[in-house]
This record gives C-alpha cells, structure tokens and sequence, in this order.
C-alpha cells in the first residue's frame, strides 16, 4: 500500500513539473507555504510562541526566506526550528527557486534565438531555406546599389530587410553573412527565422502576404534531400497559395527547381506572379555556350554581378519615342544591348530603330548612374573606322568534345549543343556511370538527339590509366561534369580536383584542349590552372541570376535570350584590323554592321575581363586582345 502510494505521489509531481516553469513554480510556492506553516505550529508546540499559530507561521516564513534573522532567535528550540528552517531556505528559495527561474530565462532566450516569433514587416524579402545559394543572393541583393534604391522606393520602404526561414538556425549562419557581406552587413537588416517550409505554420514566421517578393533558392545537388527538391517547392507554393487565398494578392515569388518538366506544376501550384529557374536547363545551356565558346560562363557571372566591372541594367524609358541611335549618343558611358518585353528580348543594334514610350532599355555599364539618358549632350562619339580596315571571320565552331562523368544535366546539355543546326559536334562520354543508365537519362528527359553522336565509354575517372585510354589530347575540348552524386559538394569538387590532377598526368607533356570545369564551391576555382580551365561555380551563376530576378524579372529574358535559345549569341573575336585600335571606333564600327561590342578580354582564355569600358580603352591584337561581342546567330536555333 505505501509503495503504491509513493508511486502515485511521484506520477501526480512529475506530471505537474513537467508542464513548464510556472508549474514548477507553483510546486515550489506551496512548499514554501507548507514548510512555513510545519515550522510554526512547531513552535507552538514546542511553547515557544505566545503570539498565536498566524504569527508562529510569518516568523518560520522570515527564516525560510532571509537566514540574516538566524541570531535573533533565543531558546533551544526557537533555534533548533530556525537553523532547519535556514537550511530548507537555502535549498528551496536559493536551489529550486533560482533554478527555475534560471532555466525559465535560458528556454524563453532560447526560442526566441530559434526564431519561432512571426515577424512583422512590410516591404521586405522572404527567403524560404538556408541553402548554397542563400549567402550569395543576400550579396547580391544588398550591393545592388541604385537599382536597390529604385525598388526600395518602389514598395514604400527605406531599408532593404531580408527573412529568412531555416530548418535549423546557429551562429553560423550569422556569421556567413557576415563574412559575405563585409562592411554592409547590418544586424538589423536581417531576420532568421527557424522552421520549415513544408509547414504552413512556420510559413508565417517570415509574414510572406506582406512580403514585396519570395525567393525559394534551389539547394545542393549532391545533397540528399536534392531529389525532393522540387517537390518540396511545389508543395510550399502550393501551401502559400492555401494559406493566403482569401488574403489577397499574392508577393511575386521567383523560385528554382532541377527538373524543366516540372515548371508548368509550379506555375500551376502559385496563385500569384511567378518566375521559375529551372536550374539544369540554365545550367545546361551556360555549359554548352562555354564548350562552343569558351569564356562565355565568365561574361554572364560579371553581367550578373553587382559592383563589378559591367553590370547589366535596366531602365523603362518614359520620354517620346526615340531612335536607338539618340539613345546611344545620351548615355555615352553605357552600352545599350536592346529593349525587353513582358516576354521577349531584342538587340537594337540598328541606329534608326525606334524605342517606344514604357520600353525597358537593358545597358552594360559599370553603375546604374552612366545608363541615365542626358539631353542634348554635346560628346562627341567617336568616328567608325573604314569597313575595308575591318574584317571578322565567321565563327567555326564544331569538334569532338569529351565530357569526364555524369550528372543530370548532360541531356538538357546534350540538346543545346544539338540545337545548333550549322555546327557539328561529336561527343564522348567517359563515366562510372553505366551507358545503359545514361541513355536512359537522356530519353526521361525527352531529349531527341537529330544531329549530335554520343558515344558512351567506362572508366574510373580519377586512374590517368583510364583517362589515357581515351586519348583526351585528341578532342578540341574537355568537359569536367560536377558529380551529383557525392553526399557534398566539397566531396564533389574533391572528386574534380583528383580528374584533373589525371588527366593533367595523362597528357603530360602534351599541351592540353581547352578545359571547362563546373564545380559547386568558389573556394575551388584557384586549384585550376586560368589559362587552360575556364571554371564554373554553379551555384553562383544560379544564386545572382535569382537575385537579378528579384529585382528586375526581365532581366532574365536577356540571359534566356544570349545564353538560352535566343536568335543571339556570344562570341571572343579577333578581327582583322590596325594593330591598335580605340575600342569606342571599333564598337562605332561593329554596331553599323549589326553586331555590339560589350567589352575586351585581355589575353587569351583567362585574360582579365572589361566589360563597357571606356571609348579611349586602347586595343592591341598582337598581344592576344579579343573583342566581346553579340550578334546574331547565322541561323536561328532550333526548339
């Protein structure tokens, strides 16, 4: 009987201490009160109280509570009664008390460190998941500059706040943005947000209705979890759309998936504006303009940067309808590629083209200031040079390619380079990764190859023996694929790193093709040799790209249309002109033939980059200057 009551009196505790600190509290409050009143009706029996039971139980609970009464007390038994009373006070009120309290303070600092409090803004950006990409597009976001300023004013706020929703938030993610963003970095610009975004509950902590836009960035392709992705996206759109149907109008959301067959389930799954990225499209189509022309990745990672050299900038024209040609000469310090649409993309190279009132005017130019139009500007622009003094030879592209492993992207990659129905390519393919497994990639991913040969081969990739095999010194370029199979991408980029170490012994002493490496971490792009490997950082093409979107939404049709399957494309030439020449002539010269120069690259691959340089920008083709240009494709590509 008393074991069973025993159990029942710690059951009946235990489900009251575990309810939370007030409970706790509560327990304590009445040990007190039943420790006083045992310690008065003590001293009264003990004779020691002549005031009554009441004034017996406020002195035992003067003792409980402060031991400086401890050497008031007279008589044996007052002071037997008063030290145990003492030493219960420190053991309640100094022990229990105080550890509650204490731990009651570490709990409410602790959720609130969680970030599991909704927050209230208006106007500011939501990031839905800590991933690759996050750092990057908060870097690009806050040294957006005047562009930035623009928006902010545009949505009625005079700082730029980001929340941002984790699964699981540390010290270190403080710290990344700290490390990313430098002297800009403001504590107060950014919330962090725990949860997930899958739950619909979590979904409010980043308030998304009072949001002026929602980015869901894409994560690591060799993460685990990568191939949920975009199901895990469609879901969220689909809970943001649930969740605030009655609310009114939804943010604009730009969000990115893998899977190109899957946007149209996105579209479908958001009941607001949106813009999808399918990453390994995009990813894909940058990959096959580098194999065809390497050094495009580098043009397109400095058009996407802000603060670096030249930036590609929009700006709506609200005058009269204009030629292109008086545009050109009132902004002298950019150079206008063409106007952008709600759906579409052009070059206006032609000088009497006209640019209608509300058209969107895309520029290269080093700040948003120098896109500025001033009437009546009185510079002089300078003189074309004589169309017998400069000649371009048409590009000859096509060639054996060999592309080292395997990933998801090689179909959309595959089909770029078999879009292009003037060139001719030939493609080895040398992977771990079995033939029967890679020819199913590509028929899943509904690629038809009409014109370009695969032809599948195995071998461990980091044994030079392997790669010896295939005589890679044979091809006119080399591909090096990011694995998406590692469990990270420092695993992946090791793996990289190792293929090339192989095929560098495998050609050795043997000049090597022209190298493309993707790899998914900045910090490896300085293990490849520049004037050899033209490196690119997916993740960071796909993390500025969804930050331009954020801010500008057309400035993605431009990237579709020189890096997509637009009727323009990219090229390095060397045009067979004076030994020295003045860029501004030579662009003056070009945009009449209906070509646009964008900029100069130093050298061969690897040279330094100089996007909208200056007219007086000397040029001198004996030591290897190339010309950045866009024009259009002999023939336009195929669908």
């Amino acid at each position: 009987m008393n074991e069973e009551l025993h159990r029942r009196i710690l059951y009946f505790l235990e489900r009251i201490l575990v309810r939370g600190a007030h409970y706790r509290l509560l327990v304590v409050i009445a040990t007190i009160g039943i420790v006083s009143a045992v310690g008065g009706l003590l001293l009264v029996a003990g004779g020691e109280s002549s005031e009554g039971p009441a004034e017996a139980m406020w002195w035992a609970f003067l003792r409980l509570s402060d031991p400086g009464y401890l050497g008031d007390d007279v008589g044996l038994w007052r002071r037997l009664v008063s030290t145990v009373l003492t030493i219960l006070g420190y053991v309640i009120f100094l022990g229990a008390m105080v550890a509650i309290l204490t731990q009651w303070l570490n709990d409410t600092l602790n959720r609130l460190e969680r970030g599991t409090t909704p927050i209230r803004h208006s106007g500011h950006v939501a990031i839905l998941g800590w991933t690759n990409r996050t750092r990057i597009v908060c870097q690009e976001l806050v040294t957006a500059e005047g562009r930035l300023s623009r928006w902010l004013e545009l949505r009625g706020v005079r700082s730029l706040r980001l929340a941002i929703l984790a699964e699981e938030l540390g010290p270190e993610h403080d710290l990344e943005l700290r490390a990313a963003l430098g002297a800009r970095y403001r504590r107060q610009n950014f919330v962090l947000r725990s949860g997930s975004t899958l739950n619909p509950r979590h979904l409010e902590r980043v308030d998304l209705l009072h949001a002026a836009s929602i980015v869901l960035p894409g994560i690591e392709s060799t993460s685990e979890r990568a191939v949920h992705h975009d199901a895990t996206v469609i879901k969220t759109l689909s809970a943001i759309t649930a969740e605030h149907r009655a609310s009114g109008d939804l943010p604009p959301c730009v969000c990115e998936i893998f899977d190109p067959r899957r946007v149209a389930m996105a579209e479908l799954a958001y009941g607001g504006p949106l813009e999808v990225l399918a990453s390994d499209v995009i990813i894909g189509r940058v990959l096959s303009d580098s194999l065809r022309e390497p050094g495009s990745s580098s043009v397109l990672d400095e058009l996407l940067t802000h603060g670096t050299g030249g930036t590609m900038f929009l700006r709506t024209w609200r005058r009269a309808p204009t030629s292109v040609r008086q545009i050109i000469r009132g902004t002298p310090g950019a150079i206008l590629l063409g106007v952008a649409g709600e759906s579409s993309f052009r070059l206006t190279a032609d000088g009497d083209e006209p640019v209608m009132t509300d058209d969107a005017l895309v520029y290269v130019a080093p700040s948003y200031e120098a896109t500025e139009w001033r009437e009546g500007v009185t510079t002089t622009r300078p003189q074309p040079l004589d169309a017998a003094e400069l000649v371009i030879d048409p590009p000859s592209r096509g060639g054996r390619v060999l592309i080292l492993g395997w990933s998801r992207r090689i179909p959309d990659l595959l089909a770029q380079l078999d879009s292009h129905t003037d060139e001719s390519w030939t493609t080895d393919v040398l992977s771990i990764v079995p033939p029967e497994r890679r020819e199913a990639d590509i028929r899943e991913h509904g690629v038809d190859l009409k014109r370009l040969q695969v032809a599948h081969r195995t071998g461990d990739l980091t044994i030079p023996t392997h790669l010896a095999a295939v005589e890679p010194h044979t091809y006119d370029r080399v591909y090096f694929v990011a694995s998406d199979w590692p469990t990270t991408g420092y695993a992946s980029d090791a793996r990289t790193v190792a293929t090339y170490m192989a095929l560098r012994t495998a050609l050795a002493p043997e000049s090597p093709p022209p190298i493309l490496v993707e790899v998914t971490d900045d910090g490896s792009i300085d293990l490849f040799d520049a004037g050899h490997a033209e490196v690119v950082v997916s993740p960071q093409i796909l993390s500025r790209l969804l930050a331009q979107v954020v801010l500008r939404r057309r400035l993605r049709l431009v990237v579709d249309e020189i890096f997509g399957e637009g009727a323009s494309q990219l090229r390095f030439v060397t045009p067979r002109a004076p030994d020295q020449v003045r860029f501004g002539a030579l662009a003056a010269t070009l945009r009449a033939q209906g070509t646009i120069a964008i900029g100069v690259r130093r050298g061969d691959l690897g040279g330094e980059l100089v996007l909208a340089p200056t007219d007086e920008l000397e040029l001198d083709f004996r030591r290897g200057d190339a010309v950045v240009v866009l024009e259009a494709c002999l023939e336009r590509r195929s669908t």
